[in-house]
């Protein structure tokens, strides 16, 4: 497999057409975490520095609980509702960009924004959706279960001797590296298979069933020609 033609031929699809540059907006937004930063707000009186409210401030009085505690649920409410509207842009982007190339391939002309969006709304990105979530719910158990296999020595602690525990310490910790990096490698993996089960119910209108079981089977027949995006 030539990797450098492929990705000419990649540069050359996506610059010449141009819906598929606002798909892939979309899935990179919808795609990206991001974290927030901390802010500390430092209050320094005039007596000293000794940390105690400012006199300005002696009849401050905090807001009223039933107001915060409703500001805190409206803001969780809204970013679920982003949650929600993020995930489904990115299954519906994610569909679409995949069906909209294997278009620009087969037939030569690039269907219309509209008519990607519409390529991505189907029932084709539910069921990748769908088999994205049970992948990741038994992921989930299984490295959860795997932690606490590793944490198993710190019952050695129960013991009164030193030896013993400090046995139980070096063995968690030795457990505990040796399943994250078990776990690290089953992220790699995961996201190496989910480019192929995509694609086969994305393209190949398969179910969940069958676009796992052929993505695994291609994935370890062409091992080598696999990368991860």
């Amino acid at each position: 497999m030539n990797h450098i033609e492929l990705i000419k031929r990649a540069a050359s699809l996506t610059w010449r057409y141009k819906v598929l540059w606002i798909l892939g907006i979309l899935l990179a937004l919808t795609s990206s975490s991001g974290g927030g930063n901390g802010v500390n707000y430092i209050f320094s009186g005039g007596n000293g520095g000794n940390g105690a409210m400012p006199p300005s401030f002696t009849g401050w009085q905090g807001p009223d609980p039933a107001l915060a505690l409703s500001f805190v649920a409206i803001c969780c409410c809204a970013l679920l509702i982003l949650a929600i509207v993020g995930t489904i842009v990115r299954y519906v982007a994610r569909t679409g960009l995949y069906r909209a190339v294997d278009q620009i391939e087969a037939d030569g002309a690039a269907p219309t924004w509209r008519q990607a969006l519409r390529l991505g709304w189907n029932n084709r990105a539910l069921r990748i959706f769908l088999l994205d979530l049970l992948v990741g719910i038994a992921f989930t158990l299984l490295a959860l279960l795997l932690l606490a296999l590793g944490a198993l020595p710190l019952l050695l602690l129960v013991f009164d001797n030193d030896v013993v525990r400090v046995i139980g310490i070096v063995g968690t910790i030795g457990l505990e590296l040796l399943v994250a990096a078990v776990l690290v490698a089953g992220v790699i993996a995961i996201s190496l298979l989910s480019q192929f089960w995509s694609r086969e119910i994305a393209l190949a209108d398969g179910s969940v069933g069958e676009a796992l079981s052929s993505g695994y089977g291609l994935v370890r027949r062409r091992l080598g020609a696999v990368r991860i995006r």
